[in-house]
């Protein structure tokens, strides 16, 4: 045929019409259609084919619901336009500009169908296009402008559509980057939770995201907590939060009350765990388990709930005779979940318990080099928290130990005895050697209490041995002169040591381990120093101030005891012999725990009570302030028990007015 007789091309818009009706059908149609509509594009003018292709796309605009078939034209018109050739690509280039600027100029039509169907469409087109697409300058600047604005659209819908829309324009390293900025306002502030969760999706890590991501893990909406868990879990590197933001991330996480964000929370330690080569101390390590305990814990917890990372706790636990403070932290979360699911479990939960329970010799010995390590680190500058944490870890294990062995127990008794009566103990510890004693004791009571009656009356009157084995100290062959210039620089350099371990944990907590090495060389000379310093004399004055102390905190321990009770006449003794003679002592911390001891003491005796509550009122009335609180918990603790009748004094009675007086 020659071209004067070849017929007229067929009409554009009809065939586009055509194509659409089918691509709304079927999701399977979809390849075949994009064919048919690439091959009529090759044939027509661009111009025209683009505002045929516009003329079917818009047909989808005034649709707001999610109809199926709505949903696969916008699904058909995104993998047409952003899936071609590379013959093609200029061209896809080109169109996709064509169809997304008039759409732009549609976004803010009234109807509010319209507005979401053009924010979906060109949301969805912007982030599907190859990386390598050219799209013109213009394009970008509308897609900004307009997108921005549709941020502060009223449906919920439109404005998460819009916020994803933007997601390949922001710029996150710049600090004034007016995408970040309203990704972040719209994450944290969006009275929408499906808003908020697109928000999360969106944002590009770094640090102002990160923190908005921490925030959004305790949303008030379950779903937007577990969503944030996720994107965490994907988008975030362990090494890109500090110390205190992992912790309190999984520990606030593992605890919610929701089963779904509690789930992934596991899901995150999981994944962290095999980015770390599924190597648990150095999870453990980058949470800092010696200041952050309770996360820890959740974490072990956590794990040990998995049969398949259970193993891995296991492993640790075996170490613990290192006294690492991950290796006891897993020890003693093992022993106490295994504990839990012995009783009334079966017999190989029995086992798998008294195999995980360590022998009594080793953990006494285990014990004695934990104490020497925290009383060493103790005279460094007020205590060590990673020193503590193992000892404190190992008394808590102890009333889960099998103390069948009897003379582990004798062993593990007598340190334990030796522990209470070390006036360099710290209180915080009595509680758990008071409770560690009382599990050796195996349940008898009444052999706990003559023990530690026993422990009371030799730090009240230390025997001569005792009192002699220290001999005439290094600080007595000096003079005063040499004493008071050694005693200043100890003081100045325990003082130097506080702030050094401080800046240490700061500069820990911001993983700046290059200053944090430094400090820690000055911390080692400092120590060195102190070591090179004769050992200080305690002044007689403050040695009885200790020992009424540490008997005082005895005797208030043994009487919280619960299911111990005491006979009137052994708590008259400890009255009259500790109690009341510390009612005179003139530092207000002694006064403040004899009130505690005697308020303890008139609990269990109204007419105890009723004699003691004038002390308590003039105490609250006159002294000083720690002693006030002693004596208000005391008076609050005798109103609970007792009635106020048999306390308070009764009232003077009105004498009647004599006979024939007149009235008033």
């Amino acid at each position: 045929h020659t071209p004067a007789s070849m017929p007229p091309p067929a009409p554009l818009q009809p065939q586009i019409e055509a194509i659409f009706n089918d691509a709304q059908q079927s999701l399977a149609k979809h390849r075949r259609c994009a064919e048919r509509l690439r091959a009529l594009q090759r044939k027509a003018d661009a111009r025209a084919f683009a505002e045929a292709l516009f003329a079917c796309i818009a047909c989808v605009l005034p649709i707001f619901k999610r109809e199926p078939a709505a949903e696969r034209v916008v699904e058909f018109v995104v993998r047409f336009l952003t899936e071609a050739g590379e013959d093609d690509a200029g061209e896809q280039d080109e169109l996709i500009g064509r169809i997304c600027l008039p759409l732009l100029g549609l976004s803010d039509a009234r109807d509010k169908a319209v507005r979401f169907r053009v924010s979906q469409l060109v949301g969805r087109i912007m982030n599907a296009m190859p990386e390598e697409a050219e799209v013109s300058d213009d394009l970008f600047v509308a897609v900004e402008e307009r997108m921005l604005r549709r941020c502060r659209d009223k449906v919920p819908v439109v404005r998460a559509c819009a916020l994803r829309a933007l997601f390949r324009l922001q710029d996150p390293s710049g600090p004034s980057d007016a995408i970040s900025s309203e990704l972040l306002r719209m994450m944290e502030h969006d009275s929408s939770p499906e808003v908020r969760m697109a928000a999360i999706s969106t944002v590009a890590p770094s640090k102002p995201a990160i923190r908005g991501l921490l925030s959004r893990t305790r949303d008030v909406t379950e779903a937007v907590r577990k969503h944030a868990l996720g994107v965490l879990r994907e988008k975030v590197e362990m090494r890109w939060l500090t110390i205190s933001q992992r912790a309190k991330l999984l520990g606030d996480a593992l605890a919610d009350r929701s089963p779904s964000v509690r789930t992934a929370a596991v899901e995150l330690v999981r994944g962290w765990l095999r980015k770390a080569d599924r190597q648990l101390p150095v999870l453990l390590k980058a949470l800092d388990v010696a200041s952050y305990e309770t996360a820890a814990e959740r974490v072990v917890a956590a794990l040990l709930r998995d049969k398949e990372t259970a193993g891995l706790v296991g492993s640790v636990a075996a170490d613990w005779a290192s006294l690492a403070p991950e290796a006891v932290l897993c020890l003693r979360c093992e022993v106490e979940a295994l504990v839990a699911a012995a009783d009334g479990g079966t017999a190989a939960d029995e086992e798998a318990r008294d195999a995980a329970l360590p022998e009594l010799p080793p953990f006494c010995k285990a014990l004695q080099a934990a104490v020497g390590t925290a009383s060493a680190a103790s005279e460094e500058a007020g205590g060590s928290g990673v020193a503590n944490y193992s000892l404190v870890q190992l008394l808590r294990l102890c009333p889960r130990l099998d103390f069948a062995d009897e003379y582990g127990r004798a062993e593990l008794e007598a340190a334990l005895c030796a522990l209470l009566k070390t006036l360099s103990i710290g209180d915080e510890l009595l509680p758990l050697l008071a409770a560690a004693l009382r599990a050796a004791c195996g349940g008898e009571d009444g052999r706990f209490q003559r023990i530690v009656q026993e422990l009371i009356s030799e730090v009240d009157d230390p025997l001569e041995e005792e009192a002699a084995e220290a001999g005439p100290s290094s600080a007595d062959a000096l003079g005063a002169d040499e004493r008071l210039q050694a005693e200043q620089q100890r003081m100045l350099a325990q003082a130097r040591l506080v702030e050094l371990h401080a800046e240490v944990k700061s500069r820990v907590e911001e993983e700046d381990f290059d200053a944090a090495a430094a400090l820690q060389k000055e911390a080692a000379a400092l120590t060195a120093q102190l070591a090179a310093l004769p050992a200080s004399r305690r002044a007689p004055e403050d040695e009885d101030a200790l020992r009424t102390a540490r008997c005082l905190r005895l005797s208030e321990l043994l009487m919280r005891t619960p299911g111990l009770a005491l006979g009137s006449h052994e708590m008259d003794l400890h009255a009259d012999a500790t109690f009341l003679p510390a009612l005179a002592a003139p530092r207000p911390k002694l006064r403040a725990l004899a009130l505690r001891c005697l308020g303890l003491r008139a609990l269990s005796d109204g007419a105890q009570a009723a004699k003691l509550w004038p002390l308590f009122v003039k105490a609250l009335a006159h002294d000083q302030l720690p002693v006030q609180l002693a004596a208000l918990g005391a008076c609050a603790d005798l109103l609970l028990v007792h009635s106020p009748a048999a306390l308070l004094p009764p009232s003077a009675a009105p004498e009647p007015p004599p006979a024939g007086a007149p009235k008033s």
